[in-house]
């Protein structure tokens, strides 16, 4: 079959199993998932393989920061959907980020998951890459590196500027606009060492956030104030006692986390997050690129998308709002018009997630 037939009956399927008309519990039938071990530079690293049969391209996901990783419900189902389209689909276990932490080692724990998924048996054409929120950073740096390997990028819900992204996480919010509160705990995970008065033994106030975050994520009702915080004051509770003003500040419960957070960034001076600026691979990329972010994302705000695209030579942009953040709840619609327009630009978007892995033009 022709590439660009099989990379339009790929778009059909895609848009099948990720447009508005499916319920989101519902699963491609006929998908093989295994499981293959990286060796990765400081250990192992697990990767999920969906395939159907025959699959005739490929593409590697690269998930965002989230204690699950590729077994959260919502990436599974999505590369299972990938897999549907006719594409081999491979999914990292970055430790770094099921920690829920940015380092400078996450992009080579996904270089070497890389690695691995190109030894396996599939289709040998360059592999697509497909990005997810903070995914964006080892996704952009192992396309800068890996060009002639891979046939093109697509990032969904990513970023540009780390500093904008982190203090969007710890503010409260404007009003009328979409934010997650939930997110905060990350962002001061990320400054643990530089918040002030934080004490020499930082694992208690680390794994308490950790918990925080692993009792309210994947629970809307939990991103109300009388639903979280109950839960923060029970936690603190059990802390030292040098460590529950920062928690409760970290989880939104205490006044003054953004001023705190402020505090650890000056602190920590301008070099300290180097490692998490995507900007300088973005702007040596040569590979295809499209940038996706939803209008209603409520942890990275949809202006970064245009700072990404913008930073990247020839990348196309797709905004839209059927999507919140890393492929999750679908945004609201209104008129018949706008869910023409959405319509659209779904149809842009699946063609371009199904041409990523078959080294096909993207927009």
């Amino acid at each position: 079959m022709p590439p660009a037939l099989e990379t339009s009956l790929g778009a059909l399927r895609l848009a099948r199993w990720l447009g508005p008309w499916t319920s989101q519990r519902s699963l491609p039938p006929r998908i093989r998932r295994r499981e293959i071990v990286a060796p990765g530079p400081r250990g192992p690293v697990t990767v999920w393989i969906y395939e159907a049969p025959r699959p005739t391209g490929r593409v590697f996901v690269v998930p965002g920061l989230h204690f699950l990783g590729p077994a959260d419900a919502r990436l599974d189902r999505f590369c299972r959907a990938l897999a549907a389209s006719g594409l081999q689909v491979a999914v990292p276990f970055l430790p770094d980020y099921l920690a829920l932490r940015v380092t400078p080692e996450v992009a080579e724990d996904a270089s070497a998951a890389f690695d691995a998924v190109r030894r396996e048996p599939g289709p040998r054409r360059r592999v697509g890459v497909f990005s997810i929120s903070f995914g964006c950073l080892p996704a952009l740096q192992l396309t800068a590196r890996r060009a002639d390997e891979v046939g093109g990028l697509v990032t969904f819900g990513g970023y540009a500027s780390w500093q904008e992204t982190v203090r969007f996480a710890v503010a409260d919010g404007d009003v009328g606009r979409p934010h997650d509160p939930l997110s905060r705990p990350v962002a001061y995970l990320q400054v643990l060492d530089h918040l002030p008065g934080v004490p020499a033994d930082r694992a208690p106030l680390a794994d308490a956030f950790r918990r925080f975050v692993r009792a309210t994520w994947n629970r809307p009702p939990m991103t109300a104030p009388e639903r979280f915080q109950p839960v923060a004051r029970r936690m603190a509770e059990e802390l030292p006692k040098d460590t529950r003003g920062l928690f409760l500040l970290g989880t939104g419960v205490a006044p003054g986390s953004e001023a705190v957070f402020e505090e650890a960034l000056d602190g920590a001076g301008e070099d300290a997050f180097e490692h998490c600026d995507p900007l300088p691979a973005a702007e040596t990329l040569t590979t295809p690129t499209l940038v996706v972010h939803g209008r209603d994302d409520d942890v990275i705000p949809w202006e970064q998308a245009e700072t990404l695209a913008a930073a990247i030579p020839g990348a196309a942009l797709r905004l839209t709002g059927l999507y919140g953040h890393s492929t999750k709840e679908r945004g609201a619609l209104g008129s018949a018009r706008a869910l023409g327009g959405e319509l659209a630009s779904l149809a842009r978007i699946v063609a371009g997630i199904a041409a990523v892995g078959r080294h096909q033009k993207l927009v």
